[in-house]
């Protein structure tokens, strides 16, 4: 549990032995920059299913995890000790969503009740809604000093670094991207339903989405999600539900994506989760666009 406090955040632990519990004390500076200037140097890209690019640590501190947070997509990086350099690969990025239980990327069986109570924290602080399509948090974490704390014995005055810094996250010069659709584009009436939180509470749903007529869409991306089961598009041309993005990382592109977007710019697509399942993860779809050239096909790739 996370409790607020004068001098910053206290997060209560569980101990191994029943009835005992910790306090670890969180020391809490304005996010943004230190006094000297940037935590970090980035040099990151948006792209359709993520991000990818360069930090740097500018401070004098060694980071043992490096978390980068861009809406619900995460990248969670291995330590970067003062001056190096670390490279972001698309790859890295995977999506949060609400369904998430420990077995993910993000929190692992491996890692500290410290580790473990930080990313949760950064979960509620950081993920979905708390920073725009342009630009991420970039969160150094130091414990390397603080987690014998819970193994020798407790010291008051032992607390544990995070920093925070906000960057930009360009797009690409020619098209613009839509990290989330369930967030950004569900008409109206479906934004109190569980998809928008990339949750899904029945076995079948269907979604209907609406796109920026001043924009042509170019690519529709399955990001690395937590969702088991199938996807279908309707298809305004044949009538037909189409089978689409059956694996991670696949994509329709615009010769495919323009059967399924109608003249009023909606796409209707049905989620079917595997067996009788009635809860899960929805899948997490990202959308490329650009700007429309006066027809409904836009400009070649």
């Amino acid at each position: 549990t996370v409790h607020r406090s004068g001098r910053g955040l206290d997060v209560n632990i569980d101990a191994p032995v029943p009835g005992n519990s910790w306090t670890l004390r969180m020391k809490q500076g304005r996010e943004g920059s230190m006094d000297d200037g940037f935590l970090f140097g980035t040099d990151l890209v948006s792209t359709g299913g993520g991000f990818y690019g360069k930090i740097t640590n500018l401070t004098i501190r060694d980071f043992e995890k490096i978390v980068v947070v861009r809406g619900n997509q995460y990248a969670l990086l291995p330590s970067l000790d003062a001056g190096e350099t670390i490279k972001v690969n698309e790859e890295d990025v995977y999506c949060w969503d609400n369904n998430q239980n420990g077995e993910t990327e993000f929190l692992s069986e491996d890692d500290s009740p410290v580790l473990s109570s930080i990313y949760n924290l950064i979960v509620q602080k950081y993920f979905k809604g708390t920073n725009g399509e342009d630009r991420c948090v970039v969160i150094g974490i130091d414990t390397k000093e603080n987690e014998s704390v819970f193994i020798d014995s407790h010291k008051d005055k032992n607390y544990l670094n995070l920093y925070a810094d906000y960057y930009s996250m360009p797009e690409s010069e020619k098209y613009s991207y839509i990290s989330d659709i369930n967030t950004y584009c569900l008409k109206e009436s479906d934004l109190a339903a569980p998809l928008f939180q990339d949750t899904l509470e029945e076995n079948r749903t269907v979604a209907v989405y609406q796109f920026d007529p001043e924009k042509t869409p170019q690519t529709l991306v399955r990001n690395r999600d937590q969702f088991h089961g199938t996807i279908y598009a309707y298809n305004y041309e044949t009538g037909d539900n189409d089978l689409i993005l059956e694996q991670m990382d696949d994509v329709v592109k615009k010769e495919n994506l323009n059967s399924y977007i109608s003249d009023d710019n909606l796409m209707t697509l049905t989620y079917q989760l595997n067996g009788k399942k009635q809860q899960g993860s929805a899948p997490v779809l990202s959308l490329i666009m650009d700007e429309k050239n006066g027809s409904k096909g836009g400009a070649d790739d």
